[in-house]
């Protein structure tokens, strides 16, 4: 008897191995609101960064600039949610109340839409 050493054809299955061409990318959306309100022309992108540590840094900046060229001081009390510790890939990162004021920082994997009071599909109202 002749005992066949060749295979069946039958390819091995294996789990499909999703390549990631583009690797993972990350946005900050910054608006503002006034006493409730959402400012107009407020929505402010900032991006991409490819950590979420890069994204930390551009946002501790951000306050920075925002205590800077207000003249303001941020108490430790005023940041009303802040996930900066253990930034999500979306979703609120950081809130601060200032005054009236308030600055709303959301992290997300894709760019965010802003309205720029150009495109009638993005406006918020």
């Amino acid at each position: 008897a002749v005992v066949s050493t060749q295979s069946t054809g039958k390819q091995a299955t294996q789990p499909a191995v999703k390549k990631n061409t583009k690797s993972k990318e990350f946005w900050i959306k910054l608006f503002t609101t006034s006493s409730g309100v959402r400012v107009v022309f407020s929505d402010e992108v900032l991006g991409p960064f490819k950590t979420k540590e890069e994204v930390v840094k551009a946002v501790n900046e951000k306050v920075e600039e925002i205590e800077n060229d207000y003249g303001i001081d941020i108490p430790e009390e005023d940041f009303l949610e802040d996930r900066r510790d253990k930034p999500p890939a979306r979703g609120k990162l950081l809130v601060i109340k200032n005054d009236r004021e308030q600055y709303h920082f959301q992290i997300s994997t894709k760019k965010p839409k802003i309205f720029d009071g150009n495109d009638s599909d993005t406006c918020p109202f």
